[in-house]
């Protein structure tokens, strides 16, 4: 009774017409009557875990057919498609589970698949709190699903003679070797039945996930209304009640981010009931409109799909000022997250009574971190200090920061938006002797902002490099230009008017992912035409990293204390020997893998004058201050 086939009803004694082998159905979650839907990627994904049946998550964005067998109306479309772009949480798109019989198929298989959909249409409900979904993707796995559990690392295995049979030995060394005892999967409708109680009793064991331990993602409270599907909160509420039989949903607090209390709604917005076959097997007619035919060549779309004469089609647009979640606006900074950035601050005295911040804001998910962080640290700080944020705009078409302008508005952060088409000054400007991009854009970009700081009195600019940053930048300059050379963690400018810090010295890049992910930052994605239009050096030191700290898994808190001499620098001035090198801030290499050349410095020639043996200074190589000054030069 909770299983809901799509499609035209065919009445008693009726002729269906000529179809693919594929059906298409939703599962009840069996709240109440009709209730809420199970997801249709859950489904898809607990036929495939206990059944190994491979079945499709079907969204609606299969036209308006698609929208016609879900029940979805004008308005309700519409509605969906703004909420959709507001929120990019696809999770709340709307779809139906598929699965496919074809001739290939023995009477097995066909048992199987049958039994798989029953069984989860009756109780997989039990399974959804082992559960949980991506919002912005709409994926649902297991929890204890992870790379690490199910990736076999090729740096794993040994083999010993790889002269002698290496397919062998791999197989071996996989587990996958023919002679070893492996536990035969279970065959046949009964022992996969038997099979998949089994797990519902160990699901929630102690060796498995533990519903005391649950936490969940949370949705945009301002589409409440539209959320059409259980939640594994719901189920995890349902198991400790005094009713685990009975399906039940849980309070909005609890699965939505939102300082107000959101009423949620106990059936969903979508009933493919209300134009599809009745217990009697007649088709319904809805407000008058009927069962569109399969046959007819004259369907027409939906009315909201088509344009008045005499008007353009264009998309609809929302012109409501954006909103923003409780976590975006005031995250949770973990207590780890902000001792580490505190810890650098005050190893390196980034931060004094009295200076006035410039955060860069690349809209990044680094740069939105360390923004939150300070305006945290500046509620309880002993000091006072002021915190705006500026963010360079290069004026290409991949990248569109003003999305920005209202986020940080809603934060009450003053910001200011520095525009200058620096892929197109690169072409006119850039050193054919040093032709790299990312070292031109960096010194335009650092140009901007400090001039920016100048004019408006700022006097501390914040950069959001983190500790992988500095790691790459030493790796490359040491390979590619044969330098001792990092990111410096805080220094002086050599005017000695602007200071520049970077209080991610100690954050791996891993934390400022997992922080904006789960508060949702709005995250402006790369966009660098030369960086990410295909994969360049410091994306090859990164992947060159990672495997090396597979291996080693204290690579860098090593590398942290390797390049302290390097970051701990407080002045952009050169420094002697193997640390010299370019302006610090510019990329080791250039955009082509080129490494960014320097001059060499001359020998320390010695002299005999009086008997005392004289060491001639070599010519001072530019320091980083004096690219910047070059910089702004060109930029007036």
């Amino acid at each position: 009774p909770n299983i809901e086939v799509l499609g035209p009803a065919i009445s008693n004694g009726g002729s269906a017409p000529a179809r693919t082998g594929v059906v298409s159905f939703m599962i009840r979650y069996g709240n109440t009557k009709p209730g809420l839907y199970l997801h249709y990627n859950f489904v898809a994904a607990l036929l495939n875990d206990l059944f190994g049946v491979q079945a499709r998550g079907g969204c609606a964005c299969a036209g308006p057919y698609a929208q016609w067998l879900l029940g979805i109306s004008d308005d309700l479309s519409v509605e969906m498609e703004h909420c959709l772009k507001r929120t990019a949480q696809e999770v709340l798109r709307p779809g139906f589970v598929r699965v496919g019989v074809h001739w290939a198929m023995s009477e097995e298989d066909i048992q199987v698949l049958i039994a798989a959909v029953k069984w989860v249409a009756e109780h997989g409900w039990r399974l959804l709190a082992a559960y949980t979904f991506d919002r912005e993707t709409g994926e649902w796995l297991h929890r204890l699903d992870v790379p690490e559990r199910r990736r076999v690392w090729l740096s794993n295995i040994r083999v010993a003679d790889a002269a002698s049979r290496p397919i062998a030995e791999l197989e071996t060394a996989l587990g996958i070797a023919p002679g070893l005892a492996t536990a035969s999967a279970p065959r046949g409708a009964e022992a996969l039945l038997v099979a998949a109680e089994a797990a519902l009793k160990e699901a929630y064991s102690s060796a498995q996930v533990a519903l005391s331990q649950s936490k969940w993602p949370v949705l945009n409270a301002e589409y409440a209304h539209l959320l059409w599907f259980a939640l594994p909160a719901d189920v995890a509420h349902t198991l400790r009640s005094g009713q685990p039989g009975k399906p039940q949903i849980i309070s909005g607090e609890s699965v939505f981010a939102s300082d107000k209390e959101s009423a949620r709604p106990e059936h969903s917005i979508l009933d493919a009931r209300k134009i599809h076959a009745t217990a009697h097997g007649e088709a319904e007619v809805q407000g008058g409109q009927g069962v569109p035919s399969l046959l007819d060549d004259d369907w027409e779309p939906l009315e909201a799909m088509v344009p008045e004469d005499g008007d353009e089609a264009a998309p609809a647009q929302d012109h409501r000022a954006p909103s923003f979640t409780r976590n975006q606006l005031r995250p949770s900074i973990p207590k780890p997250l902000r001792g580490m950035v505190g810890k650098a601050i005050s190893d390196f005295n980034m931060i004094n009574d009295g200076d006035r911040l410039l955060v860069g804001l690349s809209g990044g998910k680094d740069s939105l971190t360390v923004l939150h962080i300070l305006l945290a640290l500046k509620k309880s700080a002993p000091i006072h200090f002021e915190v705006a944020a500026a963010t360079v705009d290069p004026e290409t078409p991949e990248f569109n920061p003003h999305p920005l302008k209202e986020y940080l508005n809603a934060l009450g952060v003053e910001y200011h938006m520095l525009s200058k088409p620096i892929i197109e000054m690169a072409k006119t400007h850039m050193d054919p002797k040093r032709p790299s991009l990312c070292a031109f854009c960096s010194r335009m970009k650092r140009g901007l902002l400090y001039s920016c700081m100048r004019e408006k009195g700022y006097n501390v600019l914040v950069l959001g490099q983190h500790l992988d940053d500095f790691a790459e930048s030493f790796f490359m300059s040491a390979i590619h230009n044969g330098l001792l050379r990092t990111m410096k963690a805080n220094y002086w400018v050599q005017q000695e008017d602007v200071r520049v810090c970077r209080p991610l010295l100690y954050v791996r890049e891993s934390h400022t992912a997992l922080f904006a992910k789960e508060n949702q930052l709005p995250v402006i994605a790369d966009n660098c035409p030369a960086c990410f239009a295909a994969p360049k050096e410091r994306h090859k030191t990164k992947v060159l990293l990672s495997s090396l700290e597979f291996d080693y898994p204290q690579l860098f808190s090593t590398l942290l204390r390797t390049m302290k001499p390097l970051y701990a620098l407080e002045t952009a001035d050169r420094a002697d020997g193997v640390l010299a090198g370019e302006g610090e801030d510019d990329d080791a290499v250039g955009t082509d893998g080129g490494a960014v050349r320097t001059k060499k410095k001359q020998a320390p020639a010695a002299n005999s004058e009086g008997g005392r043996r004289v060491v001639r200074v070599a010519p001072r190589v530019r320091d980083a201050c004096e690219e910047d000054a070059a910089a702004e030069l060109v930029l007036s």
